[in-house]
């Protein structure tokens, strides 16, 4: 399958301090983005453990402002089918992960 950049894209954002909230509203600018440009098919590549298998696949909520974010990602992924968020493990701390997965 050949897979190709289409665009990047950066944005500055005030308030976000929470490295797993950070990581969530950038998926979810991210999915919302694609939306925009009228993309049929995406994959999103996160390094956020906690937030791609322990929050996006496990379908968590709660009262806080991190899981509105979550519901809203979840809500976007449910409506497009092709859009896939998973998790991508760099060569270089790929070992020390799967460690701390066991």
């Amino acid at each position: 399958m050949l897979i190709k950049l289409v665009a990047a894209k950066t944005i500055k954002e005030k308030g976000l301090i929470d490295p797993k909230k950070v990581e969530a509203w950038t998926i979810l600018q991210a999915l919302k983005w694609m939306v925009d440009m009228k993309l049929d098919r995406f994959i999103l590549e996160s390094y956020c453990k906690a937030v791609i298998t322990g929050s996006l696949c496990s379908k968590q909520h709660g009262p806080s402002e991190f899981y509105c974010i979550i519901a809203s990602c979840n809500h976007h992924l449910s409506h497009y089918p092709n859009f896939r968020v998973s998790l991508h493990i760099p060569n270089c701390i790929f070992e020390t992960i799967m460690n701390e997965m066991e």
